[in-house]
């Protein structure tokens, strides 16, 4: 059986429950036949949605909603369905995510399977200058300590490599990216904070963390994020696209990007006048 799944903004008229049939005119949309919740105290539930100009014009009943139906009109059989209010994430980097050029880690559940992945990618995209990824665990790695660059030994070659975890917070560095960045025993860098190092040796370990919620203030990611080959800006705004895409398949209508540098706004002016 095919799946329906519609989500619509109830900003411009939940007033529409009271809405008079004087008022009715075509709609371009007109979903009926649905278990449509509202989000109303006062009714939560209706059968039918009408839509006119991305506004909503009318929620009721499945026999009120014939008044808004024209000859133009797109018409929905839910077929009893739940209709939902879009969702609204909060805290989402909707910019990320989705490149090409970067391995996700998510699904990864031990170190070895990080370790072969790691590896696997590295070989298979020769191109790259550096071996990107995000989303790994920290439960991935054993007996609950942080990774080290001595962990990642040996998997992209002589190639740096940068593997952001899960939450955005923590950047775990192979050996070629700490020398590239600088970050050895005794430098300015090493001596930062947010740098881990190993307390009998005091070498760093290739773990730098507070990424995200320092952002540029820390010295150490701010080096790194330069450092960083630049995606190109039609591969930035696939990526960027895609996770739109994403958002709007699991019902989410608004997203809140907590981090948007004023060199991220045209990717938003580019996807809003795209439609």
């Amino acid at each position: 059986m095919r799946r329906l799944v519609c989500v619509f903004s109830l900003a411009g008229c939940l007033a529409g429950l009271g809405c008079g049939r004087g008022e009715a005119s075509s709609a371009d949309l007109l979903i009926h036949h649905a278990k449509v919740y509202t989000v109303d105290d006062a009714r939560p539930w209706a059968e039918a949605v009408a839509i006119r100009d991305d506004r909503i014009l009318w929620v009721g009943s499945d026999a009120g909603a014939t008044a808004y139906r024209g000859e133009r009109t797109r018409v929905i059989d839910a077929e009893g369905r739940l209709l939902l209010p879009g969702f609204i994430d909060s805290h989402n980097h909707i910019r990320f995510g989705n490149s090409p050029d970067v391995l996700k880690l998510h699904d990864a559940r031990s170190l070895e399977e990080i370790q072969r992945r790691v590896r696997e990618f590295a070989d298979a995209r020769l191109d790259l200058e550096w071996i990107e990824s995000m989303g790994w665990s920290y439960s991935a790695i054993p007996g609950r300590r942080l990774p080290t660059a001595a962990d990642l030994e040996g998997l992209t070659g002589d190639r740096a490599a940068f593997l952001l975890a899960y939450d955005g917070h923590t950047a775990w560095l192979n050996r070629p990216a700490m020398e590239q960045l600088g970050l050895t025993r005794g430098s300015t860098l090493a001596e930062l904070e947010q740098v881990v190092k190993d307390p009998s040796t005091g070498e760093p370990t290739g773990v730098v963390k507070s990424m995200v919620s320092l952002g540029r203030s820390n010295e150490a990611i701010a080096r790194l994020m330069e450092m960083l080959p630049e995606e190109p800006e039609e591969q930035r705004y696939r990526s960027f696209e895609k996770s739109l895409s994403q958002a709007i398949r699991y019902g989410i209508t608004t997203v809140v990007d907590p981090q948007v540098r004023p060199d991220s706004l045209a990717l938003f002016k580019r996807a809003l006048h795209e439609g």
